[in-house]
């Protein structure tokens, strides 16, 4: 009976034990702001993106947050028993330069790649209005030119008025990287199938252009000069009196001599009517195709933004990075 006692006491002594050891340990709770980041505590690897981290033994440890390489935070912190302690990982200007400056080929590469609107506004003194235009950023490559999108050198909001008699003049153009590309080429990189469907049409219409161009003149008649020709010439030779003098200057019947020199000359021109339409040189007709770009600059505008988001994403950047000069 002593020693079940005993051995029963030997048991609830552990279990005390075991019960206070575990109630004393803390928690840690960890708030981040950044994404895709691994956890360490006392070096050793605890996770990824995780939220806490339970059943901390109390006191001091080393708590380390990295993304890509870079440390986000990493300090000592004091676990207290039963207790949590919460931390907080920022998304600070200083980590993404710190994480920037390890994506050097990223950045270059989205600088040769980046599609961008460039804009020039002339002022012609001719109509009366006010003209307002905000120039964001000078491009790097073009000058003069001033970028929708970003990505150079910023001189801030600049806001210009006249009330003088003035018209705004706006010149557009796309370039990719420091080169100009053209409206095709724009329509490839961001899949634009309205451009691709109008070049489709407009391709055909050139083709079959060509095609009537190469074709012989034929001989046609043609029946409007045909009767036109012949009512003229009918009237004039009807009208006409061969016995009044056209050129006798003597002659007391000025009135038949006017009259029979308009029939005269209704016969002649109807005549020539009658045989033009009757040998009718006749060319195939078809106007040159003219191509209209269905991109208009706000088009353009809405697709490079998209475009950059989607290479930012593609090369790890920040979908806020813009590069400087």
């Amino acid at each position: 009976m002593f020693i079940m006692k005993k051995k029963l006491n030997v048991i609830f002594i552990l279990f005390f034990f075991f019960l206070t050891g575990f109630a004393q340990k803390g928690n840690i709770k960890i708030y981040s702001e950044l994404k895709g980041v691994y956890i360490y505590i006392d070096e050793v690897f605890k996770g990824t993106d995780i939220t806490s981290i339970d059943s901390v033994t109390p006191g001091n440890h080393y708590l380390k947050v990295l993304k890509e390489d870079v440390i986000a935070f990493g300090e000592l912190i004091n676990v207290k028993p039963n207790e949590t302690t919460a931390i907080l990982v920022k998304d600070s200007k200083e980590i993404q330069d710190k994480l920037l400056s390890r994506k050097f080929k990223e950045q270059e590469t989205y600088r040769s790649k980046k599609l961008d609107v460039l804009l020039d506004t002339k002022y012609v003194t001719e109509t009366s209005g006010n003209t307002q235009i905000n120039e964001n950023t000078k491009s790097i490559y073009f000058p003069g030119y001033f970028s929708v999108l970003g990505g150079s050198k910023t001189t801030g909001n600049v806001s210009t008025s006249s009330t003088t008699v003035t018209k705004t003049e706006t010149s557009w153009f796309i370039t990719r990287g420091n080169q100009k590309i053209s409206h095709d080429e724009f329509a490839q990189l961001t899949n634009n199938s309205d451009y691709f469907d109008k070049a489709g049409i407009y391709n055909k219409e050139l083709e079959k252009y060509e095609q009537i161009k190469k074709q012989k003149p034929k001989w046609k008649v043609d029946g409007t000069s045909l009767i036109i020709g012949a009512v003229f010439a009918g009237a004039g030779a009807l009208l006409y009196d061969p016995k009044v003098n056209m050129f006798d200057m003597e002659s007391n019947d000025t009135g038949k001599q006017v009259l029979n020199v308009f029939c005269a000359s209704s016969a002649l021109v109807g005549t020539g009517a009658f045989f033009a339409g009757l040998f009718h040189h006749q060319r195939p007709y078809n106007p040159m195709p003219v191509f209209i770009s269905p991109i208009t600059m706000d088009d353009a505008i809405r697709d490079s933004k998209e475009y950059n988001r989607k290479l930012k994403i593609e090369l790890g950047l920040p979908e806020t990075y813009e590069p400087q000069k």
